[in-house]
């Protein structure tokens, strides 16, 4: 190993593309570097790990207080699903006891899960659990739900579900979350209203769709959120009435159906949005979530009045699902009457019904 004097001297962009290779998929505390992480270890992973990175990484840390920090940095910036999924308890363990560590953590993906290979998990997150179920009794979560793996009921919390809320209540300096629980409304049942103050992108999605009133909890604890991308989402059960996303200035629907009274619930929660995009298919043979879908000439009367502020509009509308007959002259006089607006519009209609 070079010595760090002799490191120290490499260009800066040099050093941290050293680091990003040495950092890959390595996520256990530098500082313990003994520690064995195999515990938490899905099989595929460990067949294929580059041990001599590993050293390497641990070796360079030991040699330098600045790499030290450099590596510490990009190892907790981001956690992805090779870091988030069997791994979990490990990462929950290191960000309670080194609040430190979970201060740098911006980015977070929990669209991956594995069991933990040792079921045994660590005493550090056990007892976290429990003051976090004293601390919010009214939430969605049980005390025995960390050690459920399994449920024979799509309404009882699993442990993936805990996973999930411990990892967002612990990383209060989110900035981007990318999200696919089972349950929505347990993923920040551990954060109280406006403690993610930091959060500004959000992406949520399930195939198996998901109601838009789950994301209550996200959007209390998160109210300066500038960008929400949703997958699948049911609008029919509409969140808090008087609930109010003022920051929020972009939103992506898809695969979604709303009706004309959703569209207007979503947009007075939204009151400054500036950028919306809605389509509601997109996705080969999954049906859109939703059972009425707004007429174009709808849209314009519900912006108009709703959305003030908004400046594109992105709507494709497809036929195959029969959720509504609209044809070429109903999108152009909606675009046209937008326009006139000074809203930049983007229309597209697909499907056998189109007539485009």
């Amino acid at each position: 190993m070079p010595g760090s004097d002799c490191l120290s001297n490499l260009p800066l962009e040099l050093i941290e593309q050293i680091l990003d290779e040495l950092c890959h998929h390595h996520i256990y505390d530098l500082q313990d570097a003994g520690d064995s992480c195999s515990r938490y270890e899905p099989s595929y992973y460990r067949q294929h790990k580059d041990e001599s990175a590993i050293l390497g990484l641990a070796g360079l840390c030991r040699a330098s207080k600045h790499f030290n920090r450099l590596a510490t940095w990009r190892l907790y910036h981001t956690l992805t699903w090779p870091k988030t999924g069997s791994r979990w308890p490990l990462i929950a363990r290191t960000l309670i006891e080194r609040r430190d560590l979970a201060q740098l953590v911006r980015h977070l993906s929990l669209d991956f899960y594995e069991s933990p290979r040792n079921p045994a998990l660590p005493s550090e997150v056990i007892l976290w659990y429990s003051q976090q179920i004293a601390l919010f009794p009214d939430g969605d979560l049980y005390a025995d739900s960390l050690t459920n793996r399994s449920s024979s009921s799509d309404f009882e919390p699993t442990q993936r579900d805990a996973a999930i809320a411990l990892l967002t209540s612990l990383c209060s300096n989110l900035s981007t979350l990318d999200i696919v629980p089972f349950k929505f409304a347990t993923a920040f049942a551990f954060c109280p209203p406006a403690s993610v103050l930091t959060l500004r992108d959000v992406e949520a999605y399930d195939w198996h769709g998901f109601e838009l009133k789950t994301l209550s909890s996200l959007f209390h604890a998160a109210p300066h959120l500038r960008l929400l991308r949703c997958r699948s989402v049911d609008p029919t059960k509409p969140v808090d009435t008087g609930l109010r996303l003022e920051h929020l200035t972009d939103l992506d629907l898809q695969n979604c159906c709303c009706s004309n009274i959703e569209l207007v619930h979503i947009l007075r929660m939204c009151p400054n949005l500036e950028r919306l995009q809605y389509k509601n298919g997109g996705v080969k043979s999954f049906q859109p979530y939703g059972y009425e879908q707004f007429r174009p000439h709808e849209a314009v009367s519900a912006i108009r009045e709703h959305a003030v502020l908004l400046r594109t509009f992105e709507l494709c509308l497809d036929q195959a699902f029969e959720l509504g007959d609209f044809d070429k002259k109903d999108m152009d006089e909606a675009e046209l009457a937008l326009s006139h607006h000074g809203i930049e519009c983007r229309f597209g209609c697909i499907g056998h019904h189109a007539h485009l």
